[in-house]
């Protein structure tokens, strides 16, 4: 074979395996790796994790979500793909518009609506995905303002710990919910202190 030919034969894959980038393309390699509400679910992500480029083509796929005997659901349908196919070991952050406004948190990916996950348990559902945490099922969520249900990759592995969101761009941090009845109490007690101030 001659060098022509050669140079040939390698231009001829190279276009070929750009013209098959689409056909690797998906979105079936997301999973789910965390779950966060306050008490009234205005509050709240949803964390997903992928491990592999080529996961961009969400958009017009749904997630479900499920009440613990399963008689409701919400639902969230993706309005559009990611800008980039460079996906691997980024999360996506699903989150609230009141979970947007805190200090700190991190920009959200997509928006979903209040209550969106079953605070006295159920189940988080994945149709489009063929990972083991693609569906996730608990008994229910934490609700102090900081703490969150970690899934591990196995999807059955489920602990406690503090909250971590964290974006598609990489932004993260620790969300604490502020608690109404301290910040009233505190005010109360100064309140009281400048009063006793006065008569003395």
């Amino acid at each position: 074979m001659s060098l022509r030919q050669i140079a040939g034969a390698g231009v001829f894959a190279m276009v070929l395996g750009v013209a098959c980038l689409p056909a690797w393309a998906s979105q079936h390699l997301w999973g789910i790796s965390e779950l966060y509400s306050n008490a009234d679910g205005t509050v709240q992500f949803l964390e997903l994790f992928d491990a592999s480029d080529f996961e961009h083509l969400v958009g017009g796929f749904t997630i479900f979500t499920y009440n613990s005997d399963q008689s409701q659901q919400h639902s969230f349908t993706f309005p559009s793909n990611l800008t980039t196919f460079f996906t691997a070991n980024h999360h996506l952050l699903l989150a609230t518009s009141a979970f947007a406004s805190l200090p700190d948190a991190p920009t959200p990916d997509f928006t979903i609506p209040d209550g969106f996950l079953f605070v006295d348990g159920g189940r988080v559902s994945l149709p489009f995905s063929i990972m083991p945490n693609s569906e996730v099922t608990y008994t229910s969520l934490p609700t102090d303002g900081v703490l969150a249900l970690s899934v591990g990759s196995d999807g059955t592995t489920i602990t406690i710990t503090t909250n971590s969101p964290t974006n598609f761009a990489g932004q993260t941090g620790t969300v604490p919910e502020p608690v109404s009845g301290v910040i009233v109490g505190l005010g109360s007690l100064m309140l009281a202190a400048s009063c006793r101030r006065r008569r003395g």
